[in-house]
């Protein structure tokens, strides 16, 4: 894939098992949240995660490839194995996932007040072992030592072969302006060959005003496989551009 080599290789697995976990003992699975509207896949190949680099720039190129976003977790937490991470992604039907970490300088306090049960939770022999071989009097709190993370993770799964290729934003701050802003144009598509780029704004689909996404969307699924004619903004020049569509 193109956009690997700007991504740093975390893990791929080929035969490695994924260890299922529950929500409770998954933070991954406990603090996802889903996008509206976009379902997993149901023919997923081999679980693969990827070190993000930039959110940004990773979620732009990854629209650009053909992918969307099912979704993110984002939660503070020591060490996670990344098995938890490949659950996750199976779970929701993702074809990859992106993780981002971030050590904390100074530890949340609800962390430190979950360390501080579970060191009290070890029995008194236990507590007087470490604090021996820690050379610590036996009174001393254990310390905490442990790294904490802010960790950050999107799951993404590839679109089939699209019909126009376009993601829009659709909801404009301004109100006022008419049309939909193009966020990401998927390269090899019938958007792209017609030389469609990223901030040019849709206004019209033959004669159908691009309102709003599911406008747009009924738009391009009544003519698919056929050509349409896309009017635009470029800037402040208005222009119009005949697309063959894909078929279904």
């Amino acid at each position: 894939m193109r956009f690997i080599t700007t991504l740093m290789t975390l893990l791929v697995l080929a035969t490695t098992t994924v260890f299922a976990a529950s929500s409770d003992d998954n933070p991954y699975a406990r603090n996802y949240v889903a996008r509206p509207g976009v379902q997993g896949s149901t023919k997923q190949g081999e679980p693969r995660v990827f070190r993000g680099v930039d959110k940004d720039a990773d979620y732009q190129r990854l629209l650009e490839d053909g992918f969307d976003m099912l979704g993110t977790s984002s939660f503070q937490d020591t060490v996670v194995p990344v098995q938890q991470l490949l659950a996750q992604e199976k779970k929701v039907g993702a074809d990859i996932s992106l993780v981002y970490t971030l050590p904390l300088t100074k530890v949340p306090d609800s962390l430190r007040l979950q360390q501080a049960k579970e060191q009290a939770a070890l029995s008194h022999a236990e507590q007087e072992q470490t604090n021996i071989e820690q050379g610590a009097p036996d009174t001393q709190r254990l310390p905490l030592s442990q790294p904490f993370y802010e960790y950050y993770a999107t799951y993404w799964v590839k679109l089939p072969p699209p019909a126009l290729g376009l993601h829009v934003q659709d909801h404009q701050t301004d109100k006022d302006k008419p049309g939909l802003p193009i966020v990401a144009v998927i390269k090899g598509s019938p958007a792209a060959a017609a030389g469609l780029l990223k901030g040019d704004v849709v206004l019209k689909i033959n004669d159908v005003e691009a309102k709003s996404g599911d406008v747009l969307v009924q738009a391009v699924h009544d003519n698919m496989g056929k050509k349409i004619e896309i009017t635009f903004l470029r800037e402040d020049l208005l222009m119009q551009k005949e697309v063959q569509l894909n078929a279904k």
